[in-house]
């Protein structure tokens, strides 16, 4: 066995404990794992791993500038050589997307989720979160199509409807947000969000009603 193969294989170890630390939450020691098969190795299929691997770790860290940076190196990775690559590829844009959501960068979060769509227009993870980073935009229009996307996915996805509902209260547009609501509860329902939710549109929207010309007494009553 040449110095190569066992670099190689000592870099492997390192990338398998590496992901154990991953898994157990002992971010530092995952990060310093990822770093040592890193040095040992110059494959990129491999690499594409361990960056993975690290960039996962400095997400839950809260270390999104580094989270990006290995996410990036993933992607700067010609996919079209290697399948693996190109799986990875898929979750690097995810991640990265997340990390930068976590950022309050909605824009390239937006950009990086919509790559995710064009990759595979069944991620419902996807939608999901390019909701959320619509809703943080104030783009309610745009949410709303997404979540409506994940419910057509998923129909069970308790959250997909909460947050539809929150987007349609943010438009005033309170029939819809009731009823996305009222779905909700349906599936969970021990949720006391949408329950209080609920009771306040219904109550601000009797008051609006009560106020209403239809409503109210003439001048001569």
């Amino acid at each position: 066995m040449d110095e190569l193969e066992k670099a190689s294989i000592k870099a492997a170890e390192f990338l398998k404990r590496g992901s154990e630390y991953l898994e157990k939450g002992d971010y530092d020691n995952a990060i310093a794992d990822c770093n040592e098969a890193i040095r040992l190795t110059f494959d990129d299929d491999f690499d594409a791993f361990v960056y993975f691997v690290r960039g996962i770790a400095y997400s839950n860290k809260k270390d999104y500038d580094n989270a990006i940076a290995d996410f990036n190196k993933i992607i700067r990775l010609d996919p079209s050589h290697d399948l693996i690559i190109a799986y990875i590829g898929e979750d690097a844009y995810f991640n990265r997307g997340i990390a930068y959501s976590n950022k309050k960068d909605y824009g390239n979060a937006i950009g990086d989720f919509t790559e995710v769509i064009r990759l595979n227009p069944n991620n419902e993870g996807a939608y999901f979160h390019r909701g959320f980073a619509y809703i943080d935009k104030k783009d309610y229009d745009h949410a709303i199509g997404d979540f409506t996307e994940v419910i057509r996915l998923n129909p069970n996805n308790e959250g997909a409807y909460f947050h539809r509902g929150i987007a349609y209260t943010n438009k005033k547009d309170y029939d819809n947000a009731i009823a996305d609501f009222e779905a909700s509860l349906k599936i969970n329902p021990n949720n006391a969000v949408p329950k209080k939710i609920l009771d306040s549109i219904r109550k601000s929207k009797g008051v609006q009603e009560c106020l209403s010309p239809s409503r109210s007494f003439s001048a001569g009553g």
